[in-house]
């Protein structure tokens, strides 16, 4: 759904399972934020993931069998644009 909104600061809400994290790779990628693990946490089929990015820290889940990666390792998140919501700021 689209809602039209007047321009300015908006938020962005994104659910932990469509952020994909990668290892980090020299082609620039449009839909990739860099970033490093700051914490992971195995939790038997899946396995979660903190961030750190220049945006701020992303939360990630994802499968356990896909690749692992280690707190402190240098990472790309893929955030496919369709899987975004964008909200309005408030303005206070």
């Amino acid at each position: 759904m689209h809602i039209p909104a007047k321009p300015g600061m908006v938020k962005l809400s994104l659910r932990p399972e469509v952020l994909h994290i990668e290892a980090k790779s020299d082609d620039k990628d449009s839909e990739c934020l860099e970033g490093i693990v700051t914490e992971s946490a195995y939790m038997g089929p899946i396995i979660e993931y903190s961030v750190k990015t220049a945006i701020g820290d992303l939360f990630t889940r994802g499968p356990a069998y896909e690749t692992q990666h280690l707190k402190g390792e240098q990472v790309r998140v893929r955030i496919r644009p369709d899987e975004i919501i964008v909200i309005p700021a408030c303005s206070e």
